[in-house]
């Protein structure tokens, strides 16, 4: 009799990057994300401030957002939506933006988890992880 209709939930689970310039460009990974016309992305700032940004797909587990619109500093939560109106996201999902790129300090990967103290030696790679320091 009445027409149902399912959507599926957005799920964000991670960003592609912890840190950046106002026209960062942020992967958003997790599922259900792409298939429509109005994705978009909000980052909503520490005081409450929020920016809506438009979002590409890039396939059903991952989109893009741009965030060049946005000229403030500071820390953000990222959600996402399918239909420009209903955002989810997770408050582990945090952007920083910076005033420039080489203050960005992203750890991404490291070479063992878990090993004999103090025999194993643990890498640490990511981007600005040494500071320039004159002698």
């Amino acid at each position: 009799e009445g027409l149902v209709f399912v959507h599926s939930c957005v799920n964000a689970t991670s960003i592609s990057e912890v840190c950046g310039v106002s026209d960062a460009v942020i992967n958003v990974n997790g599922s259900n994300l792409a298939g429509d016309d109005l994705l978009r992305c909000r980052f909503t700032f520490d005081n409450g401030e929020q920016f809506v940004v438009n979002a590409d797909p890039i396939d059903e587990s991952a989109i893009r957002c741009r965030a060049q619109s946005i000229n403030r500093t500071g820390n953000a939560t990222i959600e996402v939506s399918r239909d420009g109106r209903t955002f989810a996201g997770s408050d582990a999902l945090r952007f920083l933006f910076l005033n420039q790129t080489s203050d960005c300090f992203d750890p991404t990967a490291l070479s063992d988890v878990c090993g004999a103290v103090p025999d194993t030696n643990i890498i640490v790679s990511g981007t600005n992880l040494l500071v320039n320091v004159d002698p």
